[in-house]
């Protein structure tokens, strides 16, 4: 059993977060207290999720543990493990990038500057609408340094600057130092609530060092002097725009105090949702595994459809390999032979239902039923069943 399971069980066998406290190695990235206690498991994740030769997959792939914690002062979910790996930038798109700018009214002459954080990736998108950008280093003292030879920037594009909390624990506190008097922060961080009430853990990477709620992020901004006055949402991500506290030019959108008022209504600022959020967790991988389990003892076939990094992380977080699962069926596979990391389950194209004819059929990357349903119509045969895991687990007809 791996260390971070130890911390969510009980002397009754359960898994809970009223378990017997284990100190872990580091504080909260958020406020630096103490945490006490896990609050989820997710099970060794493999680092690279894209299907891999059977060959190549046989051989050690790079793993690691996944266990969520939250600190009980100030709310911040967070994983236990500190790992230093680089977060993937968020994607910048034209259609995005083009509404920030008719939101914010900005003009190519304002000073636009882009965090490290960021990535590179907005550079060339900006440059595309005339701006001339530059890019700033990260953390408070490097920040410094840069503004005494570029004028401070109106516009600061930070990206996902507190998925790198651990790392770099002073890039909020950058954000303070570069921006100009007046100007505006866009900060991006995961839509911890749609994960949340859609009980999407499989969408949790181990790249970020924290996932902050709304609550949070204002929480951590505040106490550098930077307020929340915007938010947009789409493709499961929030984009906060902040400025600073004496900035009286800026109120608050009706959309940030909507959001601020979600979250307390799903119980972020008590802790109840993320407790609810582990307990239905684990009850939906087991629910997955338990089905898988019966299927194979009865002698019936379940396949997998869909071999996205969600269903990378689903199989891992369950413990289910190709014992219980022998096959994934994959629209569009792009050569024979190939296996998901981790659980090594064999991938075959979609063309090979008719041929297979399972019992079952289990949608691991989360994608709708009626999706599910238009991707297998016509080569499934009568009486074959559809799974869904998540939120829970539901038996559909195929054909219903």
């Amino acid at each position: 059993m791996a260390g971070g399971a130890w911390s969510g069980m009980r002397a009754d066998g359960g898994e809970g977060r009223d378990a017997l406290p284990r100190p872990f190695p580091s504080a909260c990235r958020g406020c630096g207290t103490p945490i006490r206690a896990g609050l989820l498991d997710l099970g060794l994740q493999p680092l690279a999720t894209a299907p891999l030769p059977a060959a190549v997959a046989a051989g050690p792939v790079a793993t690691i543990g996944l266990e969520l914690l939250q600190c009980e002062a100030c709310g911040l979910l967070q994983p236990a493990h500190r790992h230093g790996l680089p977060a993937a930038p968020v994607p910048v798109t034209e259609r995005g990038l083009a509404t920030l700018i008719s939101r914010l009214q900005l003009h190519p002459s304002l000073p636009v500057t882009v965090l490290e954080e960021a990535g590179p990736g907005w550079l060339p998108m900006l440059r595309r609408f005339g701006f001339d950008p530059s890019l700033a280093p990260s953390g408070a003292a490097a920040a410094l340094a840069w503004r005494e030879a570029h004028p401070p920037p109106v516009l600061l594009l930070a990206g996902e600057v507190f998925g790198q909390l651990a790392s770099r624990p002073d890039s909020l506190r950058a954000i303070r130092e570069l921006l100009a008097p007046g100007g505006i922060a866009v900060l991006d961080l995961p839509d911890l609530l749609a994960l949340v009430q859609g009980l999407r853990f499989d969408l949790m990477e181990p790249e970020p060092e924290a996932w902050p709620s709304l609550l949070v992020a204002e929480l951590l901004l505040y106490r550098l002097g930077l307020t929340v006055f915007g938010l947009q949402r789409g493709s499961g991500r929030l984009r906060l725009l902040a400025c600073h506290q004496e900035d009286r030019g800026k109120p608050e959108g009706p959309e940030v105090a909507a959001r601020r008022e979600a979250e307390r209504e799903a119980g972020f600022d008590s802790g109840q949702a993320f407790a609810g959020f582990a307990a239905a967790a684990r009850e939906a991988r087991a629910a997955l595994f338990e089905l898988l389990l019966g299927m194979r003892r009865e002698g019936r076939l379940a396949l997998g459809l869909g071999a996205g990094p969600a269903a990378v992380r689903l199989l891992a977080a369950g413990g289910i390999g190709s014992d219980l699962l022998p096959a994934i069926l994959q629209p569009g596979l792009a050569g024979p032979g190939q296996v998901l990391p981790g659980s090594r389950v064999p991938l075959l194209p979609l063309e090979m239902l008719a041929e297979a004819s399972p019992d079952l059929v289990v949608v691991l990357d989360g994608r709708p039923a009626a999706e599910a349903r238009a991707a297998l119509c016509g080569g499934a045969a009568p009486g074959v069943r559809l799974a869904l895991p998540l939120p829970r687990l539901r038996i559909l007809p195929l054909g219903g």
